[in-house]
């Protein structure tokens, strides 16, 4: 897995962008191109709680991204926090998430 940029794989896209730009410019691709795209919201209280980060992630279900609520199994981290959270990153949700997307089953 390249450490930056967006990565095509069979399954769906991969992205784990460096810049704002790469993470829009993925999802922009991969929603035009109707290829799976899963959305795992995993960051700190801070960010998920601001109103437009909030309504941003809201709107990505619209546009056919599936988004996956991990914050049950996985609670929003403090600021400034987040290297002491990253080996909690659910890999094994987003990739079944990828997996099983209603476009990849059903071939888009």
């Amino acid at each position: 897995m390249p450490s930056r940029g967006c990565t095509p794989l069979a399954a769906g896209l991969l992205c784990q962008p460096a810049t704002p730009h790469q993470l829009y410019t993925c999802q922009v691709e991969a929603v035009g191109k109707k290829l799976p795209l899963v959305a795992v919201p995993y960051s700190n209280q801070a960010q998920l709680g601001f109103p437009p980060i909030r309504e941003a992630i809201g709107r990505l279900s619209e546009w056919g991204v599936t988004v996956l609520n991990v914050a049950d199994a996985y609670p929003p981290h403090e600021p400034g926090t987040s290297t002491n959270h990253r080996h909690l990153f659910p890999w094994q949700l987003a990739w079944r998430a990828v997996l099983d997307h209603p476009r990849r089953v059903a071939g888009e």
